[in-house]
């Protein structure tokens, strides 16, 4: 049980482009918010979700909410809400659309990260960067404010400013980076 990086759920996204809330997104009979919980509950000791509604407050009693301070921020304005909320020095953050998480992924790249003395830890592999599984801790708040502040939301507009590392993937493990953002997306899970 991994104790010392709290896991980090963003689900206040507008899905703008699938035009349905992602984290009910039924697939093969689960919805994938309870699929994605479910998962990080068997490895993380707590579990806050970045969102607002409702209709996830109700499902999850149990766990952690943290509302946006800066809205209409993008996944910024949580990653910034769940490190202030956070018990820990340290938040892995997750997409609610990534319907295939690898915990031998997730266990591999925390080990990495408590040994890299950074203050940003992100997945790197043949096809680009991977901000929305990656791990961040507290010593990044004063440049995300600043970030957010000036309406500059890009997740990785703080990263010359800080610490960072890249957690190299093998091409073999990187489907367990995909998320559900278009109807094709959504289409292939079937």
């Amino acid at each position: 049980m991994i104790k010392d990086i709290t896991a980090l759920i963003l689900a206040n996204g507008k899905s703008k482009r699938l035009r349905k809330e992602k984290a009910f997104i039924n697939i093969n009979g689960t919805l994938l918010i309870d699929k994605i919980t479910s998962e990080l509950n068997e490895l993380f000791d707590q579990i806050i979700i970045a969102s607002t509604k409702t209709s996830l407050t109700n499902r999850f009693p149990q766990l952690g909410f943290v509302k946006d301070e800066f809205k209409d921020a993008g996944p910024l304005a949580g990653i910034h809400a769940g490190l202030k909320k956070a018990e820990t020095d340290a938040v892995f953050v997750f997409a609610c659309d990534m319907p295939d998480l690898n915990p031998h992924i997730i266990l591999k790249q925390c080990e990495f990260f408590r040994q890299s003395g950074s203050d940003v830890l992100v997945p790197k592999h043949r096809d680009g960067l991977e901000p929305l599984h990656a791990i961040y801790t507290k010593r990044c708040l004063p440049n995300i404010e600043t970030k957010l502040k000036s309406a500059n939301f890009a997740v990785r507009s703080f990263f010359p400013d800080i610490t960072l590392r890249y957690f190299d993937v093998k091409p073999e493990d990187i489907r367990c980076f995909r998320n559900i953002n278009t109807n094709a997306d959504l289409e292939s899970e079937k």
